[in-house]
């Protein structure tokens, strides 16, 4: 698999993807997304470890995108402001 996960990395930083290599086993065939909500099985092959792996990621990236779109704002309603002045 380790060849797997090295051509995934390169077809991602070609098209500047961000990535995660997991820590805990997750099958893809346990993970359904469906717009902004994220199913995952927990079974055999993935585990409540990768489930909370996935959790935290999501998470994180969730903050960060929420954090830039917050920044986004603030410098619309700056501009706005200097336009309305």
């Amino acid at each position: 698999r380790s060849s797997e996960i090295n051509t995934i990395k390169q077809i991602a930083e070609r098209y500047q993807l961000k990535t995660h290599i997991m820590e805990n086993n997750a099958e893809g065939g346990d993970i359904i997304i469906d717009n902004n909500i994220v199913f995952i099985g927990q079974g055999q092959r993935t585990n409540a470890e990768a489930v909370s792996e996935i959790a935290e990621v999501l998470k994180i990236r969730e903050k960060r995108k929420s954090l830039k779109r917050q920044t986004e704002n603030i410098t619309l309603f700056s501009l706005l402001l200097l336009y309305l002045i």
